[in-house]
């Protein structure tokens, strides 16, 4: 159901939705992803696509989506501009109360905007509404949800000083593409996606709302993700993913390490920085992980999750040596 109150807000024949839609080279998925808006229950959204450049037949087929749908609208970009800058024309152009990011990839449930815009109705405290991710294998079936808390029933931090140091600390454990926000979060507030970043631009963008609204979850699949092999993403380039998140880290740091009212000092920079390091530590084993984990301990030579890695690490150093001594023995 509408609310009257918000509805107030909104100018003559504005929907209470903008979902957007950047597309990149996405011509053997965003059909999927244009149908799950047009199956979604709540009745009252646009559509906004945009094609970032693409060199396969995205545009043609959201063209052709356009043509039958009054509701779906398409912009082109004349070459790719990047992730972010296609998000930041996306909401410029929106004229929804909210804004709900579709990926092309993804399929939404159809109650997902439903869902959503009640949550956001229930909760007027908060800026941004998340769910749950399904991810998919290259077979369709779910082998992981995320955020995993969310999905079993716990939700983000209520007190804000809480909030924006797990957002920090636990690099955004919000579904970008299973989250609707609130437009005057953007309009008051300006804030953007950064167009500087190359990978985790969500990551920002969130820990820069929570610092001025809150955050609540649905603890429900809201979007289904294909994270199988046979799709090119982030985890393809761990490099560039480790690096843009070191390099959000240390921005927020500087953003906020001045403001009283920001729990991001030097303490939470370390204690987050070191978190990162674990994350590369277990991802490289061996010697580079080695050094990753030093490098943690130096950080936060009392964080406890520290040392819980470094008994996880050389655990299965020496369960490798273990099995490749003659079989036969026994622990």
């Amino acid at each position: 159901m509408d609310n009257p109150e918000a509805s107030k807000t909104r100018s003559a024949g504005s929907p209470r939705v903008s979902v957007i839609l950047p597309v990149y080279n996405g011509a053997g998925s965003v059909e999927r992803a244009i149908r799950s808006i047009q199956a979604q229950t709540f009745p009252d959204w646009e559509l906004l696509i945009c094609d970032d450049g693409s060199r396969d037949d995205s545009l043609r087929i959201c063209r052709a989506f356009e043509a039958q749908d009054p509701r779906i609208r398409v912009l082109a970009n004349p070459e790719n501009a990047g992730i972010a800058a296609t998000l930041n024309r996306l909401i410029s152009e929106a004229r929804g109360e909210f804004y709900a990011i579709q990926e092309q990839d993804d399929a939404a449930v159809p109650e997902r905007l439903e869902w959503e815009v009640a949550e956001l109705d229930r909760h007027p405290e908060a800026g941004v509404v998340s769910g749950v991710a399904a991810w998919l294998g290259d077979d369709q079936k779910i082998f992981a949800h995320f955020p995993w808390f969310l999905w079993k029933g716990r939700p983000y931090p209520p007190v804000r000083e809480e909030l924006i140091e797990f957002l920090y600390v636990q690099q955004s454990k919000i579904v970008n593409a299973a989250a609707m926000v609130r437009m005057s979060l953007l309009r008051g507030a300006g804030l953007r996606y950064d167009e500087g970043a190359r990978m985790s631009i969500d990551f920002q963008f969130f820990v820069d709302a929570a610092h001025r609204m809150g955050v609540v979850g649905v603890p429900r699949e809201l979007v289904f993700m294909a994270r199988g092999k046979q799709r090119e993403s982030a985890t393809r380039h761990k490099e560039l993913q480790f690096r843009e998140a070191r390099r959000c880290l240390k921005i927020l740091y500087e953003r906020y390490r001045r403001d009283p009212t920001s729990p991001i000092n030097l303490s939470l920079y370390r204690k987050a920085m070191a978190y990162q390091l674990r994350i590369e530590a277990r991802y490289y084993g061996r010697l580079r992980g080695a050094l990753r984990l030093a490098g943690s301990l130096l950080l936060a030579p009392r964080d406890r999750k520290s040392w819980e890695t470094v008994e996880d690490f050389w655990g299965r150093l020496r369960r490798r040596a273990v099995g490749a001594e003659p079989s036969g023995r026994q622990g």
